[in-house]
């Protein structure tokens, strides 16, 4: 069965033409990278702090006990996965519920 969140992702940033990465991750191991439940990718989109950006992202896997979900939102103004300065993230958890609908994010500058 498919679940779907969305995600009303907020900035204390402009950046145009950026590409969001939006993960659904396990973060119950200690000392492993997180696992990567779901994932929306989004390409060419402008994300300032009058204009919040709303996406879906599956989330069927938090039925599981053994999990714990947490959201991930990583804006590259590059284009690339990798971590760059001036890129956008999300610097709290964001734990999410089997039942949940929607949920309200802050990304901010590293």
């Amino acid at each position: 069965m498919s679940a779907k969140l969305q995600v009303e992702i907020r900035s204390t940033e402009s950046i145009t033409h950026s590409t969001i990465y939006l993960q659904l991750q396990d973060i119950s191991r200690l000392d492993v990278p997180s696992q990567v439940l779901s994932e929306t990718i989004a390409h060419g989109v402008t994300i300032a702090p009058d204009h919040p950006i709303i996406l879906t992202i599956d989330h069927a896997e938090t039925a599981d006990p053994r999990l714990r979900p947490n959201l991930r939102v990583h804006v590259s103004q590059h284009g690339h996965r990798a971590l760059h300065s001036g890129d956008l993230l999300t610097t709290e958890t964001y734990p999410i519920g089997p039942d949940q609908t929607a949920i309200i994010v802050t990304v901010s500058p590293i």
